[in-house]
């Protein structure tokens, strides 16, 4: 069964955290994780994240439409983020339910990313190293339709064509794929 401390685990063993740490450190490190507050902290971090993640994004679309002279109300950005943002997660969730019921062993599949629908599925991070899958795992389908939603609300938003308000998205989805790519080569190469 798939659970929070799957999460926690597969989280923790992706990251190179437990490697580097003695049996005794390790249990202590899950143990810490595991509980009560650190469970309950995740959940109401998760619903407020994704709040606070739709506003971020509304507000650079909101900088980068200011930038080219259209006008957008921001309730109307941050509606059309959010239900762009909801209809995708719909969708993948309820992907997810169906990989969930057909897989006869569902402790070992990473909760991550339950509905592999991008590049780094065809890129380890070992041969490739850490920003090209990390390039690879930021393209995928489920961004991509996210992104077409936006932009969609966009062009009627705004009144411009739809190249336009798809260049307002991909802008900023690109500048943020390059930063955290670069950012875990960083932290790879601090790391090992």
């Amino acid at each position: 069964m798939i659970g929070y401390d799957n999460l926690v685990r597969n989280s923790l063993e992706t990251s190179g955290v437990l490697e580097k740490m003695g049996p005794e450190q390790r249990d202590r490190v899950m143990a810490s994780a595991m509980s009560p507050a650190r469970r309950n902290f995740a959940f109401v971090a998760g619903a407020a994240g994704a709040f606070v993640v739709a506003l971020v994004v509304s507000a650079v679309l909101m900088g980068v439409l200011f930038m080219l002279d259209l006008k957008v109300p921001f309730k109307k950005m941050l509606a059309a983020v959010s239900y762009s943002f909801f209809a995708v997660t719909l969708f993948s969730g309820t992907l997810a339910v169906i990989v969930l019921l057909l897989l006869d062993d569902r402790a070992s599949v990473n909760p991550e990313n339950l509905v592999p629908l991008n590049l780094g599925l065809l890129l380890s991070r070992e041969n490739s190293g850490a920003f090209l899958h990390s390039v690879g795992s930021s393209i995928d389908l489920f961004s991509f339709a996210i992104m077409g939603l936006i932009a969609l609300a966009i062009m009627k938003l705004a009144g411009t064509r739809f190249t336009l308000a798809a260049a307002v998205v991909a802008g900023p989805w690109l500048l943020w794929v390059i930063a955290k790519s670069a950012t875990s080569a960083v932290f790879s190469r601090m790391m090992g």
